[in-house]
């Protein structure tokens, strides 16, 4: 079962009129989606990727991380290497303050799977700023309540479940998955950037595809369980799909109230979901026997869960469809069409734009990487443009056509954003926009050049539209 069946959405109870509807709210709304998969009965009934996005693509998932973090734990619980009640300080000996402050004293694994290690609010800042040990800063950082007392999402909860895995079984988490949980789940790509002491985030960090996410929650709807093999205990993945500490009173959207598992969020409508930062989500729809997945730059994320409810869950109906076959099989064979041409939106260019090339340098960078772009050169070409960006002394070129993007590479700079995928083209007389979509985030950077002519000055911004999360 490592490799999820195919089925048409009609043959599972799945309206297609519905998914064409939720396709169209997401445009409506503006909503920028990278990818989606829905399952139901464990087989994938539609699925999709917005161009330059592609199914292939390992992608940043932000705080979906968490939630294979927890199913490392769990596994580790399985084999007896720790339990959820184990002192962290009793995992940690060689970390923890001496002597051993009172919270320490009370501070728990299942604490930390559950954001309940009594901190009020997140602590990584703090913790990064006092030193190069986030882990043993955050054991010394004292919490205002007990642990188990409140809910406060918090990186170095996450952060601190990484370095407990390492300390136990000598590998990174990435490392230790592979074994137990890729392999037999058919996840052949997954990258977990670390700190700079080695350990994985844990809290963010792990790049797979969409696929992977969408196995993950059907791994957590299956209780743990995938084929004739038990890969996670199913009480511990019950305890990441049940409310551990209350949290209405942090949360304002409604979605962000419902209470919190191990490493999950509760939902409305009985669900549960991984959830990462700008809409990348693991939906799991215990009553339904579905799940969705789906990636983005959307952060308004209340919004997009909203959307999936109303036109999502109502596509979910009995086996058998009513109507008649001949227009159901329809309503799949242009879902199919639809899925195989979404694209995000890429740059309109008017025209050719002048005849000679253009050299500039930035006249505004919003933030450290869009600062290393030293000079963008802007050179005509039969049917669209060449960008050639240098960043520190390297030249990065880029035969665009108009209307369409290119694939390239922005490699060697100690980025985790290699892959990526330019549109551009001149807007007018005297405006050239570029759209460098980084095919491993959900980000995109953005040029903006603008050159009025002889004896002006030229003037170019740089920055990404939403700038990604970093440790």
């Amino acid at each position: 079962m490592a490799q999820l069946s195919r089925s048409a959405p009609s043959e599972l109870g799945v309206d297609a009129g519905r998914v064409i509807g939720f396709l169209d709210a997401v445009g409506a709304a503006g909503l920028d989606f990278h990818s989606l998969m829905i399952l139901r009965h464990g087989t994938v009934v539609a699925e999709g990727w917005w161009a330059p996005y592609r199914r292939d693509d390992i992608q940043l998932l932000y705080s979906v991380s968490k939630t294979f973090l927890a199913m490392a734990v769990g596994i580790a619980v399985g084999e007896g290497r720790l339990s959820t009640d184990d002192l962290v300080a009793d995992l940690l000996p060689d970390l923890v303050p001496q002597p051993v402050p009172d919270h320490l004293r009370q501070l728990r694994v299942r604490h930390l799977l559950a954001m309940a290690s009594g901190h009020r609010a997140e602590t990584l800042a703090r913790i990064v700023a006092m030193g190069p040990d986030p882990v043993r800063n955050f054991l010394a950082l004292a919490p205002e309540d007990p642990p188990g007392s409140v809910f406060a999402y918090n990186q170095g909860n996450s952060l601190t479940l990484s370095h407990i895995i390492t300390a136990l079984t000598g590998q990174r988490v990435v490392e230790y998955l592979r074994p137990r949980l890729f392999d037999p789940l058919g996840i052949d790509r997954a990258e977990w950037l670390a700190t700079p002491n080695g350990i994985d985030q844990g809290f963010s960090g792990l790049h797979v595809t969409t696929e992977s996410v969408a196995k993950l929650g059907q791994l957590v709807l299956q209780d743990g369980r995938w084929g004739e093999t038990q890969l996670v205990p199913a009480d511990f993945v019950a305890d990441c799909r049940l409310p551990q500490v209350g949290n209405s009173r942090q949360q304002t959207n409604p979605d962000w109230r419902q209470g919190y598992g191990y490493q999950m969020w509760m939902c409305r409508h009985g669900a549960q979901r991984a959830d990462g930062a700008f809409g990348q989500f693991a939906i799991v729809l215990p009553d339904l026997d579905a799940v969705i997945a789906c990636t983005g730059q959307v952060p308004d994320m209340q919004r997009q869960l909203d959307l999936i409810w109303a036109h999502l869950l109502p596509a979910f109906r009995d086996d058998r469809l009513p109507g008649a076959p001949v227009d159901q099989q329809l309503a799949d064979r242009q879902l199919a069409g639809r899925l195989s041409r979404l694209s995000v939106a890429g740059v309109t260019a008017s025209g050719p734009g002048p005849a000679e090339p253009l050299e500039l340098s930035p006249t505004s960078a919003e933030d450290p990487f869009s600062r290393r772009i030293e000079r963008v050169r802007i050179e005509p070409l039969p049917g669209g443009s060449r960008l050639v960006l240098t960043i520190r002394g390297e030249g990065f070129a880029f035969d665009v056509p108009r209307g369409r993007f290119a694939d390239g590479v922005l490699a060697g700079l100690d980025s985790p954003f290699p892959e990526v995928s330019v549109s551009a083209g001149w807007v007018s007389g005297e405006e050239y926009h570029a759209e460098i979509v980084s095919r491993r985030t959900p980000h995109r950077l953005r040029l903006r050049a603008r050159h009025r002519g002889p004896g002006s000055q030229p003037e170019l911004s740089v920055g990404w539209l939403t700038p990604p999360l970093a440790l």
